[in-house]
């Protein structure tokens, strides 16, 4: 997904503030990374906060940076998997999370939850605040969901270094036409 795309397809009503936002945050990418200043993009599915979140880290790339993009399923399956292996390997991929200069954790709150799991999302998420590394966050939870799924401290670190989107409208995915087939 690019920039030029998502203006194609265009922005919701309901959430173009958001959309906008977005847009202006990827304009000042760089001074947004240097600071370790992130996005958390909530709301209801199919929205396009993903869209939005691969736009910024292509851009980031484009600029030189490096990024990473992972589901919060993904990245917390491929720690536990890696966790059984060899050490090198488990901390070459947890330290390539925690120091990329742009993370975007996607599906925030999707994954299962247990108390390995909300141990590791505030490791990572405390480490990269302090040091001053930015994250963008895609989730369908609200703030008080946040909260209650994870310790609040980890919402309230987010909160201090991210600039927080909310999404409302409707998800624009249609489905198939049965007739393609």
């Amino acid at each position: 997904m690019t920039f030029s795309k998502l203006k194609q397809l265009g922005a919701p009503p309901e959430d173009k503030d958001a959309y906008n936002c977005a847009l202006k945050y990827a304009v000042h990418l760089n001074e947004h990374i240097k600071s370790g200043k992130g996005l958390i993009m909530m709301g209801p599915v199919g929205t396009g906060k993903t869209s939005l979140a691969i736009s910024i880290l292509r851009r980031a790339i484009e600029q030189g940076y490096n990024g990473y993009l992972i589901s919060m399923m993904s990245l917390l399956d491929t720690l536990l998997v890696l966790s059984k292996g060899p050490a090198e390997h488990y901390l070459k991929f947890e330290n390539r999370i925690r120091n990329c200069p742009l993370l975007v954790l996607d599906d925030f709150g999707a994954e299962y939850d247990n108390k390995w799991v909300s141990s590791k999302v505030d490791s990572i998420i405390s480490d990269r605040v302090e040091r001053g590394k930015a994250t963008i966050i895609t989730t369908n939870l609200s703030v008080q969901q946040i909260k209650k799924c994870y310790d609040s401290r980890i919402y309230d670190r987010l909160k201090e270094t991210s600039f927080i989107l909310s999404f409302k409208g409707k998800s624009k995915r249609d489905p198939l036409d049965i007739s393609q087939i």
